[in-house]
């Protein structure tokens, strides 16, 4: 027992090591911490804005301007390993359908996970 709580204790703080890693650099290139989520990262470049969220050790960017996301991930990936999956579908129990205008979210295949 008490080896497997030194591992999971291990596990946290590598997590809390990586995690205090990201955020100093996500601040230190202008993103600034939401006030109301911890893991909700915001990036603002005159009429542009991107934002980063964290779970674990999943990251989801989004952003207003193709070019400068790209930009961002190739920035990202140069201080920390990245697998760039593309186009977001499904995020945390939420399915993401972009339209030309904006992103539509639906929770509609978890809620039918969980009654199934």
């Amino acid at each position: 027992m008490c080896q497997l709580y030194k591992s999971l204790y291990d596990l946290k703080h590598a997590f809390q090591t990586w995690y205090t890693q990201l955020s100093d650099y996500l601040l230190s290139i202008g993103f600034y911490a939401s006030k109301l989520n911890t893991s909700l990262f915001i990036l603002s470049m005159g009429n542009d804005i991107f934002y980063l969220l964290v779970y674990i050790d999943n990251i989801l960017l989004i952003g207003s301007n193709l070019v400068l996301l790209h930009q961002l991930i190739q920035l990202l990936s140069l201080k920390f390993k990245l697998q760039d999956l593309k186009v977001v579908h499904y995020f945390l129990g939420i399915e993401v359908h972009p339209t030309t205008m904006s992103i539509m979210l639906r929770q509609d295949k978890y809620i039918l996970d969980i009654f199934h």
